[in-house]
């Protein structure tokens, strides 16, 4: 009676998983899927476990997907946090996290994949909101400079206009101005 209830948990932890649980053969072929493939690909079981893996694949991911799994060729070897994009039934594409667990025999490996396509889209979001505040910062600082640049030439014309018997003034003022500027222009990007 205890197998049978681990086999009766097993199953409906299977069909509720909100990952994608899956067991393929070293052929490059899915045996069993769990049903969050279908919810979340929008391909028939069936479908997907007709054809090799990689043809749903996106093509910029196949390179790195083999490799992966030329790597875990070695049985008991695992892979954690492999991403690619899988193609769904409407012909757009979900980034799938990856965590893989091969055989001791190498017949078969274990796969839970974690669908992070929103969590992408959210950080890339980010990135480019990131960027473009950057963008801004800089904008203002070389406006900054552009001020700074723009003073310091209206005072070293004055410094340059004032009468010789105050050379020595104008030689100081120089030299602070001229400081001034490199550190300035040491602080502010351009």
């Amino acid at each position: 009676m205890h197998g049978q209830h681990l086999d009766t948990v097993r199953n409906m932890m299977w069909e509720l998983s909100v990952d994608l649980l899956a067991i393929a053969d070293q052929h490059g072929y899915f045996v069993e899927l769990s049903p969050s493939w279908e919810r979340t690909l929008g391909h028939s079981l069936a479908a997907l476990t007709s054809r090799p893996y990689l043809t749903f694949v996106h093509p910029d991911d196949v390179e790195a997907t083999t490799a992966a799994a030329a790597e875990l060729q070695r049985p008991g070897q695992v892979t954690v946090g492999f991403a690619c994009r899988y193609r769904c039934a409407d012909d757009s594409y979900r980034w799938l996290d990856w965590n893989v667990h091969v055989t001791a025999d190498g017949q078969f490996m274990y796969c839970i994949a974690r669908d992070v396509t929103d969590f992408r889209r959210a950080q890339q979001q980010q990135d480019v909101e990131e960027q473009f505040r950057l963008a801004v910062e800089v904008e203002h600082l070389q406006r900054i400079q552009v001020h700074f640049d723009q003073r310091v030439g209206q005072i070293v014309a004055k410094v340059v206009v004032l009468p010789a018997e105050r050379f020595e003034l104008r030689v100081k003022l120089a030299r602070r101005l001229s400081h001034t500027a490199i550190i300035g222009s040491r602080s502010l990007p351009l």
